[in-house]
């Protein structure tokens, strides 16, 4: 008997009832097969669907890997409930890095969560750390926008592989599958639910060596990720924040428990026994001319010292969207550098 499946019964396994996902991961852990009368069953009961769905993974370059494959991640070394099968846009080899790391947060962020999840994402990416989160709106998308900026990242989404949740980050998810990867285990066209969701966290957990928690509530469904990621054996990071901020209260709780209070990426890099690796900044010409009236605003207020975002919009007449905004141009275009923490200080002319 064939130890592989076939692409339709890959896309039939994501189509099981919870329950017989269980039964056929049960088999596959006693007997390293898959084949069976659950799986012939599902394969009969919805071959028009599959034959579609099946059809539009061809089209769209999408990758089905199951647990018995060779290049099917470590996971089921990892996750009791591990997924039987996984959809991969983009580069899969990702999903075989050992330096993955998870960086996840609520979705109704500070300014400074927000930059803190980039800036550290971006700073890790360089050295060549892949960054693991959930597409979120919030810390999720601010992560996975500061690694594409300078290395790869990893989206395991709580939807089928060609449902946007939510739809805004289109254009991210979109960048994301040029260098990193998108990963689902439901099935095409598969709408996100309050049970999804959190199903998803157990992978993004079971990816990563560690998982940084920046902002969380104080039931956040980042604690979710935390929490498993602790079942996992893996390291929880936490940033700390305001004491009266409600996006800070699960991250205190978290540092209360035990969690790695995180400063700066060094301190991530030094509990995790990774070494830095130095990167060579680019050069950029800082001519006045290059910059737009509101970038020259900005660029009045920095100096060589450190400024927090709070300390800049105190001085500058802008809203936070648009500060923030010209900021990031800034860091594009070679203005500012910004630091762990979400600081900002001009770069040398």
């Amino acid at each position: 008997m064939s130890m592989t499946l076939s692409n339709k019964q890959r896309i039939g396994l994501s189509l099981l009832p919870s329950r017989q996902q269980r039964l056929l991961r049960e088999q596959f852990l006693a007997t390293n097969t898959l084949h069976g009368s659950i799986l012939e069953d599902v394969c009969k009961a919805f071959e028009s669907r599959i034959t579609r769905d099946l059809q539009y993974c061809l089209d769209n370059a999408i990758s089905l890997v199951c647990c018995m494959d060779d290049d099917y991640p470590e996971l089921r070394h990892h996750i009791p409930d591990f997924p039987l099968m996984l959809y991969a846009k983009g580069h899969v080899d990702c999903l075989h890095e050992t330096t993955c790391f998870g960086i996840v947060g609520t979705r109704h962020a500070t300014p400074y969560g927000l930059e803190a999840a980039k800036s550290m994402a971006s700073e890790l990416a360089q050295q060549g750390i892949i960054i693991v989160s959930g597409l979120a709106q919030g810390i999720d998308g601010a992560a996975h926008t500061g690694a594409i900026n300078s290395g790869k990242t990893i989206a395991v989404i709580g939807t089928g592989i060609n449902v946007c949740f939510p739809s805004s980050h289109q254009s991210l998810m979109n960048k994301i599958v040029q260098t990193g990867c998108i990963l689902s285990e439901f099935p095409v066209d598969s709408h996100g639910s309050k049970l999804t969701f959190p199903l998803r966290n157990r992978i993004i957990a079971g990816l990563s060596r560690g998982v940084l928690v920046v902002e969380s509530q104080a039931h956040g469904g980042s604690l979710i990720t935390a929490r498993l990621a602790l079942e996992y054996n893996r390291d929880v990071f936490a940033l700390p924040g305001r004491i009266n901020e409600s996006t800070s209260q699960g991250t205190l709780q978290l540092i209360r428990d035990g969690a790695v209070l995180v400063r700066n990426v060094d301190d991530i890099l030094s509990e995790l026994q990774w070494l830095r690796t130095p990167t060579t900044p680019s050069t950029v010409a800082l001519s006045q001319t290059n910059f737009s009236d509101q970038e020259k605003l900005v660029l009045r207020y920095l100096s060589s010292q450190s400024s927090s975002l709070d300390s800049l919009s105190a001085k500058i007449d802008l809203d936070s969207n648009q500060l923030i905004s010209t900021l990031s141009q800034l860091e594009i275009k070679g203005a500012l550098i910004v630091e762990p923490g979400g600081y900002y200080r001009k770069a040398k002319s």
